[in-house]
């Protein structure tokens, strides 16, 4: 159950970054985790596909994430922000959900990142 909700709060750590026009990033974030949270407690049950990419499915209750945009979507709607919804797979985070298109007006694929965010020095 730990990792379990060691995973829940990467995810919503990384999760949102508000867009330049958005009001407060903080509540961005917060209504991401509160709308997660109405759906059901954070699991990972199996393994699905993202952007080609085989990951750990995650759960919030019975919805998986996993390839559902309906969350990162309200997200936009209510706060005109990017929202992302990561799951750590190995050494990295990997984009499961998220808001953020291409240029062609796609969701983005699935780009990974390390698990341990990069330092500023």
């Amino acid at each position: 159950m730990k990792r379990i909700q060691f995973l829940s709060a990467a995810i919503l750590a990384l999760a949102a970054t508000g867009a330049a026009h958005a009001n407060d990033p903080k509540a961005t974030i917060a209504d991401l985790d509160a709308r997660l949270t109405r759906i059901g407690a954070a699991r990972l049950e199996g393994t699905d596909t993202v952007g080609g990419k085989t990951v750990p499915a995650l759960y919030f209750g019975d919805r998986k994430i996993n390839n559902n945009y309906d969350v990162v979507d309200a997200v936009r709607k209510a706060h005109s922000a990017t929202a992302t919804v990561f799951v750590k797979d190995g050494d990295e985070f990997v984009r499961v959900s998220t808001n953020v298109l291409t240029p062609k007006a796609s969701v983005a694929s699935a780009p990974s990142w390390p698990a341990t965010p990069p330092t500023r020095r």
